[in-house]
């Protein structure tokens, strides 16, 4: 039990929710599924991420074509 002295320390792990589509990963990145009409950039501004993140987001998910993304497909984006 705690008393006046004593001190306890907790760690708190803040995860931002948007429903079902997404979920944090342990390399600090958020698996995403694409939804129809859904376009990298309209992710990274639903995201706030900024539009440098693209070139990692690319990388991260080996996309050969960043104007061609599908409904359904998940995507790693960094957080």
């Amino acid at each position: 039990p705690l008393t006046a002295h004593s001190s306890a320390v907790y760690e708190i792990k803040i995860v931002k929710r948007a429903g079902k589509r997404r979920r944090v990963e342990p390399d600090n990145t958020i698996m995403y599924k694409v939804k129809k009409g859904d376009t990298l950039y309209s992710i990274l501004r639903k995201f706030h991420l900024p539009y440098s993140a693209l070139k990692e987001i690319v990388e991260l998910n080996k996309i050969k074509n960043p104007n061609l993304i599908h409904a359904g497909q998940y995507i790693k984006l960094p957080v």
